[in-house]
């Protein structure tokens, strides 16, 4: 009787402690999701401003290599 009850109190603990690892897990996974949706935008506007560099430099050369009149 003493080793059934001790069996259920330590399944018991045991549920909880599962319980409350998968719940912190979801929030490491949406923690996470949410630093990758903030990276990627970060790596979308970073692109953007390196095509509109490339852009102002693909400007200049063509205007250096221009004759002055």
């Amino acid at each position: 009787e003493a080793r059934v009850k001790e069996y259920e109190s330590r399944l018991k603990a045991a549920e909880e402690r599962v319980k409350r690892e998968r719940q912190g897990s979801k929030e490491r996974v949406a923690e996470l999701e949410n630093n990758l949706k903030s990276l990627q935008r970060q790596f979308e506007l970073a692109q953007k401003r390196n095509q509109q560099l490339n852009e102002v430099i693909d400007t200049n050369k063509v205007a250096s290599s221009s004759p002055v009149r």
